[in-house]
């Protein structure tokens, strides 16, 4: 028997059919049975059906491949306890008339049915069919069946870890696909927010000049188009987990809004999306980032719990009496989740789709965005009910960082050294600072920068770097000046990721960070903020 099993439990994934069929080969002709098959069992749809077969020349295949369902949930009873089911010649003594009478039609004369399980569930079923001479199996050949079965359990088992093993190697790798789609969408976006940057100051440039009404009208449009051509581009960042994770005051409202002006174009038309709110606006203090993929993550499982469409419905609203809370909630007409499942959804890896289809990290991931911002998720769910997803946030009240209550476009005598790889940005940056007095030192990379600093003997009052640069980075630069004393103030510019920079980082008011592309405005109200101290 070993001997038989050993080509089995050795073969790979496209080598194991005709193995195992030859396995099965040898144990029919040990048992002089005409045919021996392995049939896929399925209680819930009523059908077995042939997967590995072998039979001896001229015998047909019996049963056509499957049984009828009554036929198979009275084997089931049997199979269930683990029984071997022989048909005898007196009709009477058989224990399942019906599926004696089929298999009797089609020539047997007995069979040995025998259950293969998976973690304690039936999933196949071994038939060893007589046609000739034998009425009922003697012992030793059902003895002999059931070590075959307990073989060929142990080749679908290996099989299985095979198969799963081959999925984590394919999961793996598309993750990796993903990583390098990221890593090249944000490479693409800090380049594209370098143009925007220069296209969006120059036009800031231009509305200074003494131009007529329609071309004043006519940079204005343009700055606009550079404005939806960021926001563009901020939600590809997102999307692609680049953005600088910066935890900040956010209105939910227009968070939600923004996600799913994205999804509405990447989800599947049959799942339409209907966001309803009760309040025009509410507050919370997280990352915009995290929210959103929060909200994209929950709808996709929404989508994908409704294989056959229907409607995702969002929903905002303050709940007063639970602490001041804001409440979104997610609701599917899918399938639902049972009690089990439910219980396991957050687990890092776990999932409810297909091979493919999920890595589990979705729900995880939400989870940890959402009790990091000190909100609560929670999931109600019931199979064929669909399922309710409520993530709850506490509501902020204080005003945003860097607010103003009026314009500060204060002019300055300071010496700001502006560090900035490219040559557009930088000229225009320069022109912007000049212009209201700044005294500019223009450095194309850290290395460079890091000279002038050193040459400047203390005369720099304010740094405004770029974060990724060739030679030497923003963050290495900050770092460099700081190891021969107290930094001055710094403004980080990004078109992506701020690297290691974190929010700790900028708790410090003499350090901050503006998301290109930047309008003047911005940057020379941080120049100021941090100037004045």
């Amino acid at each position: 028997m070993i001997t038989w099993a050993v080509p089995m439990l050795r073969a790979t994934p496209a080598e194991f059919s005709p193995a195992a069929v030859g396995f099965l080969g040898q144990v029919c002709e040990r048992l002089a049975a005409q045919r021996g098959v392995a049939f896929r069992y399925e209680e819930e749809a009523g059908f077995a059906e042939a997967e590995l077969e072998w039979r001896q020349a001229g015998v047909s295949s019996l049963i056509g491949g499957r049984y009828l369902e009554s036929e198979v949930r009275a084997a089931f009873a049997a199979l269930r306890a683990g029984e071997v089911l022989p048909l005898r010649q007196d009709p009477d003594a058989a224990d399942f008339p019906g599926l004696r009478e089929t298999l009797r039609a089609q020539g047997s004369l007995s069979v040995i049915l025998l259950p293969i399980r998976s973690e304690g569930k039936l999933l196949k079923i071994l038939a060893f069919e007589y046609r000739e001479r034998v009425v009922e199996p003697p012992p030793a050949d059902v003895e002999l069946a059931r070590a075959a079965r307990d073989a060929l359990q142990a080749g679908f088992e290996r099989l299985r870890e095979l198969k799963d093993l081959e999925e984590a190697e394919r999961r793996i790798r598309d993750l990796q696909k993903l990583e390098t789609l990221g890593t090249m969408a944000g490479g693409v976006a800090h380049d594209f927010n370098n143009v925007l940057q220069a296209v969006l100051g120059l036009s800031e440039l231009l509305k200074r000049e003494e131009l007529t009404e329609e071309a004043q009208t006519l940079t204005s449009e343009i700055s606009t188009c550079v404005t939806r051509a960021a926001d563009l581009t901020h939600r590809l960042l997102v999307f692609s987990r680049q953005e600088v994770r910066q935890r900040r005051r956010i209105d939910v409202v227009q968070e939600i809004e923004a996600a799913l002006a994205l999804l509405r174009r990447a989800i599947r038309e049959d799942c339409p999306v209907r966001f309803e709110s009760e309040v025009p606006e509410a507050y919370v203090y997280m990352s915009p980032v995290d929210f959103q993929q929060a909200i994209v993550n929950l709808c996709n499982n929404a989508a994908d719990a409704m294989p056959q469409g229907g409607t995702i419905t969002l929903r905002c609203r303050l709940l007063k009496d639970a602490g001041d809370q804001v409440e979104v909630t997610i609701e599917d007409e899918g399938e639902g989740m049972t009690p089990e499942r439910l219980a396991r959804a957050t687990e890092l890896f776990f999932t409810t789709k297909p091979p493919g289809r999920g890595t589990g990290l979705g729900l995880s991931l939400v989870k940890r965005s959402v009790e990091g911002a000190g909100g609560r998720l929670r999931i109600e769910s019931e199979p064929g009910r669909g399922t309710r997803v409520e993530v709850s946030l506490p509501v902020y009240h204080g005003e945003q960082e860097g607010e103003d209550p009026a314009p500060l476009l204060v002019a300055g005598d300071e010496t700001v050294l502006l560090v900035e790889d490219d040559p557009f940005v930088r000229r225009v940056a320069a022109s912007q600072l000049g212009r209201f007095g700044y005294q500019v030192l223009a450095a194309r990379d850290g290395a460079e920068a890091l000279e002038i600093y050193r040459g400047a003997a203390g005369q720099v009052d304010l740094i405004v770097t770029d974060v990724v640069m060739p030679k030497l980075g923003g963050v290495a630069l900050y770092a460099e000046i700081e190891k021969s004393g107290k930094a001055p103030p710094t403004i980080f510019t990004t078109g992506y990721d701020a690297g290691e920079l974190t929010t700790d980082f900028f708790a410090d008011p003499q350090r901050s960070l503006i998301q290109k592309p930047y309008s003047s405005g911005s940057l020379l109200r941080q120049v100021r903020r941090l100037l004045d101290g």
